[in-house]
């Protein structure tokens, strides 16, 4: 038999999967994440998990596949080790000086997010290359030296390099880094041109830096899971989630940390991908709200939109510049509200506003009876009625109403001069507007139209409020899978082993050298075979794909466009021209003047091996009706209606393929609960997944 475990680390709780392959039985596991060592969770939640499918740990003999926040989080809350920069003479400014623009230009107090390196431990050595890699001056290893006996009296722990247009020659960066290694052993070094070999200073160094920041603590903690992972006899190997949709192996994912800071939320992009695939629903908004916050990203055309920037640990939670960043292919996913956990507050204008803070899963909201005393999310949907406290983690944590209610009265209610139950309505209208807001704003910027798109909703606090967002966003269509409380977990077997590579190449399509971008275009190749041969996928089993930035001359920014597959054969630069024209009016629905000069500034490689291991096996008709779903009822208040209704709750599990139920209605799973409005319509498929037909206006009754 051949058993499949996944283990997704969030801010609240840890979930874990395990797939049965001969099966297809799906085994879940969900306990609280311990942000001081998330191991414990990890630890915790795979045994949970082994133990209920009652095999023995042994049994389990394919690598374990993971995905963190820890990254993150080390970059948001400034918990990296102690790093020191080693750039060109006269640019250790470079991360300090950023672009020179202001996120809010009518800020007069505005504030900059502080670099990872602090000025004293950033350094200047004598070296120089000019722009296509030529030694202008050669580095001054004596220079160096000096430089590190300084930093190894300050105990750094990482040391960044990057040097000016190493991009283009990396023989500096790593004679370097040699050199540390010789004076500096136990160190650890990260160089640009390995990380980021692309133009443009400022990303490029601040990537390096962010990469180096976090070696120490993924080299330690990556280091650690797998002894616990032996310990328990799941010896087999480690892959990890990176941001680009695609699995690692541990050891890469030690070499390049800063390609994970997203690897739990794009976990859920991918399993909304297969799933959109396995339903013939091609055009997704993928919606996963956990206990820290909720995301979205757009799925078209079976596709999940790829971005080469990204930010971190922005100042100003929604505004684009404030942040760290990034240099890395990242699936584009976009923040637009609160989590289960978000505290909830009343402003000096005594409006209430919910979020950014989280509770997190300590002390968590009040309702969890871990000490927290502030009302949250979470304490309203269980007001409401949303939740039922005795079967919350399937009984595993009895939610506490009593707690919640007191935290929402001492902190909302008694303020505002309202009711309890007043008071949980207005922290669940005041979430889910903010959720719909940013959600159509980022679908009018990515020029898209939401009748086109269904709503996939998952994540512990998903289908509890994606209806009424869809609802407000004008969508009308909403689907809630089976197992949605840990969908991000069960996406990790939907994603291949996959790797980007990328290479700055800055040149004319008039004039292109053929050899030059081939030779490049070889050396990713052979980056990837050699880092795919510790999975054991060879040359052959690889698939690659390639695209190119390209722009107009003049222009300050480039196109991502997909690359025909044979034109390094046909080396016909007019198909170049054309896939840019193509793509440019896709994005902007027009394209300038086609004699206009176009660079490609970037060449981009895409290498992917074993693809999805996830196999989802349809339910066949069994003539039952679905009455043994019924649990009962209970009163569930909506507020868009104003009132409470005696609502009928069913077991997800128990339901049939092709079963109508009209709303209100509530669909309890373990780990997630869907809440179908009045004038709702819940048809169920052959997976059982919940396909919720979306009424303009709730019904008043």
């Amino acid at each position: 038999m051949s058993y499949h475990l996944c283990f997704d680390v969030g801010g609240t709780f840890t979930d874990v999967v395990l797939f049965d392959d001969n099966t297809g039985k799906i085994t879940v596991a969900k306990v609280p994440t311990d942000p001081d060592e998330p191991i414990n969770g990890i630890r915790d939640g795979l045994q949970d998990a082994i133990d209920k499918a009652n095999i023995p740990n042994r049994d389990v003999q394919e690598p374990v596949r993971g995905a963190t926040t820890l990254l993150t989080n080390c970059l948001i809350e400034r918990k990296g080790k102690k790093t020191a920069l080693v750039t060109t003479k006269g640019f250790r400014d470079v991360i300090e000086m950023a672009r020179e623009w202001r996120y809010n230009i009518y800020d007069l107090l505005l504030k900059m997010p502080e670099p990872l390196v602090p000025r004293y431990l950033r350094r200047g050595v004598a070296e120089r290359m000019d722009k296509d890699g030529n030694i202008i001056e050669a580095l001054d290893e004596r220079d160096l030296s000096g430089i590190i006996e300084d930093l190894k009296k300050e105990k750094v722990e990482a040391i960044a390099i990057c040097f000016l247009h190493s991009y283009c020659n990396p023989a500096h960066e790593q004679k370097a880094a040699e050199l540390v290694k010789k004076l500096m052993p136990g160190v650890e070094v990260s160089i640009s041109s390995e990380v980021v070999p692309e133009m443009r200073e400022y990303t490029r160094c601040s990537t390096v830096v962010a990469n180096a920041y976090l070696l120490p603590v993924a080299h330690a903690h990556f280091a650690d899971l797998r002894r616990e992972l032996e310990a328990m006899q799941l010896s087999s190997g480690l892959y990890l989630m990176h941001s680009g949709g695609g699995v690692v192996t541990s050891d890469v994912a030690e070499r390049f940390p800063v390609k994970l800071v997203e690897s739990g939320p794009a976990a859920g992009a991918m399993a909304g991908m297969f799933y959109g695939k396995l339903i013939g629903t091609p055009n997704l908004v993928t919606f996963d709200m956990g206990g820290t916050t909720a995301k979205i990203a757009l799925i078209t055309a079976e596709a999940a939109h790829l971005v080469n920037d990204f930010e971190v640990a922005r100042i100003a939670r929604f505004e684009k510049g404030s942040g760290l960043p990034l240099k890395i292919q990242v699936i584009n996913m976009v923040e637009i509200g609160a989590g289960g956990g978000s505290i909830a507050s009343v402003d000096e204008l005594g409006l209430l506003k919910v979020g950014p803070i989280s509770s997190g899963s300590k002390p968590g909201p009040a309702c969890y009876d871990r000490g927290g005393t502030q009302p949250t999310v979470t304490d309203a949907d269980l007001v409401l009625g949303y939740l039922n406290p005795d079967n919350f983690l399937q009984g595993n944590m009895r939610l506490r109403q009593d707690l919640a209610e007191k935290a929402i009265g001492d902190s909302l209610a008694s303020k505002m001069n309202i009711s309890v139950l007043e008071a949980a309505a207005g922290i669940n209208t005041v979430v889910n507007e903010t959720m719909a807001n940013a959600a159509r704003v980022h679908l009018a910027e990515e020029g898209k139209d939401y009748r086109q798109y269904s709503l996939f909703a998952f994540g512990g606090a998903g289908p509890v409020h994606a209806i009424e967002v869809a609802r407000r966003v004008g969508i009308r269509k909403v689907i809630c899978p089976l197992s949605a409380g840990v969908l991000s977990a069960i996406g990790l077997m939907a994603t291949p082993i996959a790797m980007d590579f990328v290479r700055s190449h800055l040149i004319n399509l008039s004039g292109i050298d053929w050899k030059a971008l081939e030779a490049l275009d070889a050396d990713m190749v052979e980056e990837a075979v050699s880092l795919f041969s510790s999975s054991g996928i060879n040359r052959k089993q690889i698939k690659f794909r390639r695209t190119a930035d390209m722009r107009y001359r003049g222009q300050g920014y480039e196109i991502n466009v997909p690359i025909p597959e044979a034109i390094l054969t046909n080396r016909d630069a007019n198909e170049l021209k054309q896939a840019f024209f193509k793509r440019y009016e896709e994005l902007y629905k027009r394209y300038l003047k086609a004699e206009m000069p176009i660079e490609l500034v970037n060449w981009r490689l895409n290498a992917e091996g074993k693809g999805s291991l996830l196999k989802i096996r349809p339910r066949g008709a069994n003539g039952q009706c679905g009455d043994a779903a019924l649990k009962g009822h209970r009163p569930v208040y909506f507020p868009s209606c104003r009132r409470s209704f005696q609502t009928p709750v069913y077991d997800h599990y128990s339901l049939v393929p092709d079963l109508k139920i009209d709303g209100p209605a509530i669909v309890e799973q373990r780990e997630s609960t869907t809440v179908v409005g009045p004038g709702d319509r819940i048809c169920t498929d052959s997976y059982l997944n919940l396909l919720v037909e979306v009424a303009e206006q709730q019904k008043l009754g």
